[in-house]
């Protein structure tokens, strides 16, 4: 799913679903990302050991189009 993130200060890429995992990257406010549609303790996976708070995002559509 495609989600917008909303976190004026931007948002902490973790290494796991919780606040205790180490920050591996950052994306800025206003960034579209792509993430599963399940969460973990609040926070969705955007990639292999990379999470997200969902608290900090919106949805706003669904995958995006292939061609």
């Amino acid at each position: 799913m495609l989600y917008k993130v909303n976190a004026s200060g931007g948002l902490l890429i973790r290494s796991g679903p919780g606040t205790g995992y180490s920050v591996v990257g950052s994306y800025a406010n206003g960034a579209t990302i792509l993430a599963s549609v399940s969460t973990t303790n609040g926070f969705l996976q955007v990639g292999t050991n990379r999470w997200v708070s969902s608290a900090y995002t919106v949805r706003i559509g669904g995958l995006p189009c292939e061609s």
